[in-house]
């Protein structure tokens, strides 16, 4: 991942402040066997390790916070409820899995979805954060959404998956059905654009260390 992948990783945090827990490959794939024999502690599990990425790929695509948060639990029910129909493939994560299905679901919920709208209210207050962090945050997570409506509904899609979900581009295509290089070539195209439009609102400070 080049800096400027890390960066665009780093911003999208703001859209779900708070630390999200380290994958273990292996360890999900003892959850997802658990919560299929009906152990209700390893769904929960699967929720805990995966609800941020998924609420910071999915909010992009909403019109609101609320709407965000229903898309997000419909998408985990029906992941739980279908993880008969998983299967593993290498190189390829149970996140990337699951966003497939909270991409569909956003897509269907969502008819503004080719318009471009957004809401932002203010996120409840965080007892992980400080008052300065808390407004910072805030800064940013209003200033990626808007600079996220600026680009084609796909193309955000695509976009809000790779650095909000920290995907591969591999499992972008796979959970969107383009190809990879399309993937990539999209990634390459947007976040240069982003960063400016980033950069214009929040100043320099905000993102520097931009590579070239």
């Amino acid at each position: 991942m080049t800096s400027i992948d890390s960066l665009l990783v780093h911003l999208f945090a703001a859209l779900a402040p708070g630390a999200t827990a380290p994958e273990d490959d292996a360890e999900v794939l003892r959850l997802v066997g658990r919560a299929r024999q009906g152990d209700r502690s390893a769904g929960e599990a699967l929720y805990r390790l995966h609800v941020r990425r998924v609420f910071r790929a999915v909010r992009p695509l909403c019109r609101s916070e609320q709407e965000t948060e229903e898309v997000v639990q419909e998408s985990f029910v029906r992941a739980l409820a279908g993880l008969g129909g998983y299967r593993p493939r290498p190189g390829s994560r149970f996140v990337s899995w699951l966003m497939t299905i909270a991409a569909n679901v956003a897509r269907r919920r969502s008819r503004w979805f080719r318009r471009a709208v957004y809401d932002c209210p203010a996120p409840e207050v965080s007892h992980e954060l400080q008052p300065d962090e808390l407004l910072d945050s805030q800064r940013r997570r209003a200033a990626l959404l808007e600079a996220l409506a600026t680009l084609a509904p796909r193309d955000r899609e695509v976009v809000s998956m790779r650095y909000g979900s920290d995907l591969s581009c591999a499992e972008v295509a796979e959970a969107t059905g383009l190809s990879e290089v399309n993937v990539r070539k999209i990634c390459e195209r947007q976040r240069r654009k982003l960063l400016e439009l980033l950069e214009a609102k929040l100043g320099a400070a905000e993102t520097a260390g931009r590579s070239a």
